[in-house]
């Protein structure tokens, strides 16, 4: 009668013990580089002013800048991507002067209703933009200042600026104003044009 030989074949375990290590390996990677594709895209912003309404008032002993937009946000990667506080800021020679009120809506002067409702879900101005989407928003921003004032809190240029995912300020040019509170021309183009914005220096 022949023996059993029940001892254990270590090249065979090794074998077994390296394809799993090498199956885990690539199941990590595998989900790495889906990520990685996923994220692969952007998020563009364009606007258009609502025609004729962008402007520079007198309201009594007050002055006071109004800029209605529409935005367009685009996300062009597989998952859904957030920005966090569209604003449009005041600067004067470089220096950030002031951020604009961002308006949640408008009343009726005579009735107190509401007229027309600004931003996105409960008046805010964040937006979370689903893989593979474009949305359209209606946003609005006001700044005010004493008439004597003026002199003071001139400015020359509107900047527009976001945070991303990231926490990361993006920010660019909106528009040029170098006659301050003497007058802006007001661009009324009924294309939307691109705001190209990228990570803002601290």
């Amino acid at each position: 009668m022949e023996c059993q030989n029940f001892g254990l074949n270590w090249f065979e375990v090794l074998l077994v013990v390296v394809g799993s290590i090498l199956g885990f390996l690539l199941s990590i990677l595998t989900t790495i580089i889906n990520k990685v594709i996923d994220k692969n895209g952007e998020v563009r912003i364009f606007y258009r002013l609502l025609e004729q309404q962008a402007k520079i008032g007198v309201s009594e002993d007050e002055q006071y800048l109004l800029i209605p937009v529409y935005f367009e946000l685009q996300n062009t990667s597989n998952t859904t991507r957030v920005i966090r506080d569209v604003s449009l800021y005041i600067y004067n020679n470089g220096k950030k002067v002031t951020k604009m009120m961002q308006l949640q809506c408008t009343k009726d002067s005579i009735t107190n209703e509401i007229k027309n409702s600004y931003g996105g879900e409960k008046n805010t101005y964040s937006f979370v933009l689903p893989a593979q989407s474009i949305q359209k928003q209606e946003c609005e921003f006001f700044y005010k200042i004493s008439k004597i004032d003026i002199v003071q809190k001139q400015f020359d240029e509107i900047r527009f600026a976001y945070y991303n995912e990231k926490n990361q300020v993006m920010d660019c040019l909106f528009l040029k104003a170098e006659q301050g509170w003497n007058g802006i021309e007001f661009n009324y183009d009924n294309e939307y044009a691109e705001l190209k914005c990228v990570k803002k220096k601290k």
